[in-house]
């Protein structure tokens, strides 16, 4: 553990024992909660952060995450810059009748997270199901132990993985999601994070936990964008946002979650998320995982499907360009038979940028009759783009049907040429071959208005960037 890492490490537990829930500062109104976050921060500080050594970091230098976060650790208490807080503000950066991400798009219920804090004046629960609960995690805490001490941190593995061990830490802001049994939840709930500062470099750590009982269905789509992608005039760009965040999604008996996420943020921001994922039997999870922002992103997401009959899908696009590092890191865990699953992750390079996909299926001894398909597929714009591909099977079951593969190409010049032979100009067809591959991912969604907002930002963003 070099100093850097040691210095750091010392700053953030001296933050940590000047929280309200460190022995001796307050009442403890979850004892069990508060058992957790200081077990989580004993073992962050036995852990250290990780190094390029440790084969899952191989790509990505974990210092680029680290070395900027500030020396206040105030992921619970920062303040909502000021141009937000106020909707009478013709200036503010967001309106409570606005949704800056999904204008237009049929969602009853949308709920707002400001670095972190959730925001009750900008959300909007219009239509929820008696039993429903859908609140701030800080409150479930206090007012459903019963819920929250089952289920938290039962999936994410603080004991073994540094970054969730500091989230666990520090949980106390973010989203708490609870759907009983029997219950349909037609339109999608939308999760909108916003991210910014007015002065200071930030480190924020939400958490989230999401249990859907039996026989029950919802959609979640979860955004994450800067401040000042709204008003440019409002929010400091130069203000390092890193973003730790963590999930545990719990999916009981013939449950259904179809899990929607985009990172839409600026080149100031640097997000690491780690999404842990239980499925019951006959549960089916579809995950869609979009990322065109950010300056560094890493996205974790370990499934295990531990019923018979689970399916699980897992499908992603990532564009890249500048010098943006993205590193998509999957474990699909078949630990019973008779189970399915799919992942297909499409990147898009240019400029100087670099990604990382490392995909692992891993089949047990008695995982028979199971059905696993793992793709990753990648297009270079530019001699200066990085792709490292890594799919993975680990299977020690004989009666399976499993594949996995990867390709890295540039766009076929032959087709290039025929488009242009037909009157188009370089530019536009190679931006047509760019979004046609492209497209593959974001056609399979579902719902019609979603996928007709991302089909626009994709055209945007591959006709207005640099990435042809």
């Amino acid at each position: 553990m070099d100093n850097l890492n040691s210095n750091i490490i010392e700053k953030i537990y001296n933050s940590y024992i000047s929280f309200p829930w460190y022995p001796g500062q307050r009442d403890i109104k979850n004892p069990e909660v508060h058992n957790i976050r200081n077990n989580a921060i004993t073992r962050f500080k036995e852990l250290g952060f990780p190094e390029m050594k440790d084969e899952d970091w191989r790509y990505t230098n974990p210092k680029d995450f680290y070395k900027g976060i500030p020396s206040g650790i105030t992921p619970q208490n920062l303040s909502i810059p000021t141009k937000v807080k106020s909707s009478r503000d013709k200036n503010a950066v967001l309106t409570p009748d606005l949704s800056p991400a999904y204008s237009g798009m049929e969602m009853d219920n949308i709920v707002v997270n400001i670095n972190g804090n959730f925001s009750e004046e900008f959300s909007s629960l219009k239509n929820i199901p008696r039993g429903v609960i859908v609140k701030d995690f800080k409150k479930a805490i206090e007012e459903n132990p019963e819920i929250i001490n089952t289920y938290f941190s039962k999936l994410a593995n603080y004991k073994t993985e540094s970054f969730t061990a500091l989230n666990t830490a520090f949980a106390n802001c973010g989203i708490f999601i609870y759907i009983p049994s029997n219950v349909i939840i037609d339109k999608p709930l939308a999760l909108l994070r916003f991210s910014g500062s007015d002065n200071q470099d930030v480190l924020l750590q939400p958490r989230s936990l999401i249990i859907v009982e039996n026989n029950s269905t919802l959609s979640i789509v979860e955004s994450s964008y800067s401040l000042n992608n709204f008003n440019s005039n409002t929010i400091n760009k130069k203000n390092i946002v890193f973003t730790n965040h963590v999930s545990e999604i719990y999916l009981k008996e013939n449950s259904s979650l179809h899990h929607y996420k985009e990172h839409n943020e600026n080149d100031n921001c640097l997000h690491l998320g780690n999404t842990y994922v239980k499925q019951e039997k006959f549960s089916k999870y579809k995950s869609f995982n979009i990322c065109w922002g950010g300056k560094i992103q890493r996205s974790n997401i370990n499934t295990v499907l531990s019923g018979e009959g689970c399916e699980c899908y897992l499908k992603g696009l990532y564009l890249l360009d500048g010098n943006r590092h993205i590193d998509i890191r999957t474990v699909v865990d078949h630990a019973v038979p008779n189970c399915s699953s799919d992942e297909l992750y499409k990147g898009i390079m240019a400029g100087e940028s670099t990604g990382v996909f490392n995909g692992k299926i891993i089949v047990r001894k008695d995982a028979q009759k199971t059905a696993a398909y793992q793709s990753n597929k990648n297009l270079l714009l530019s001699d200066k783009a990085v792709i490292n591909s890594k799919p993975q099977l680990e299977i020690f079951a004989d009666d399976v049907k499993c594949s996995h593969g990867a390709t890295t190409g540039r766009l076929d010049k032959d087709e290039v040429f025929y488009l242009r032979s037909r009157g188009i100009s370089k530019k536009k067809a190679e931006n047509l071959l760019t979004y046609a591959f492209a497209s593959e991912i974001i056609t399979d969604i579902d719902n019609s208005l979603l996928r007709e907002y991302l089909e626009a930002e994709l055209h945007k963003k591959i006709t207005l960037s640099t990435l042809t």
